[in-house]
């Protein structure tokens, strides 16, 4: 594991149950994620606008020590064109964290985690609303 001066070694490794936990806290939480990418990003690029694939590199190792995630969990940043949107060999802040939530959602997939999406059911009645009159029926369905 990385360690960086005057920084804390990072714990032994996690069971696939605690990173699929906190990938699915972190792919929910679109500003905690956000924040860490932010603050990986700016330490990576230095003084540069973006970052190159020698920044994506280091972007990666700082990232995933603050996640506390292995390496895997990020794949191969820097060849992964495809979030290079203005195709100027370097990504802008925007496209690493569309590139990183891509790459922690496959992550979250291989490891087994499942997708929770809260979809919420109601009757008409529950949402407020009356049918006043049938407008057509078809074989497919009825419109009220």
């Amino acid at each position: 594991p990385l360690v960086l001066p005057g920084q804390p070694q990072m714990q032994s490794p996690r069971s696939n149950e605690q990173l699929i936990q906190t990938l699915s806290e972190l792919l929910l939480d679109r500003d905690l994620l956000k924040r860490c990418v932010v603050q990986s990003f700016d330490r990576a690029r230095g003084e540069a606008e973006q970052l190159n694939r020698d920044g994506l590199k280091r972007f990666r190792t700082l990232l995933c020590w603050i996640l506390d995630m292995p390496i895997e969990a990020l794949g191969e940043l820097e060849s992964n064109l495809t979030f290079d949107f203005d195709g100027s060999n370097s990504f802008d802040l925007n496209e690493t964290y569309r590139l990183v939530k891509f790459h922690l959602r496959e992550y979250h997939r291989a490891l087994g985690g499942k997708t929770h999406l809260e979809i919420p059911r109601k009757t008409i009645a529950e949402a407020g609303y009356t049918i006043q009159r049938e407008l057509g029926r078809g074989n497919q369905g009825v419109v009220k």
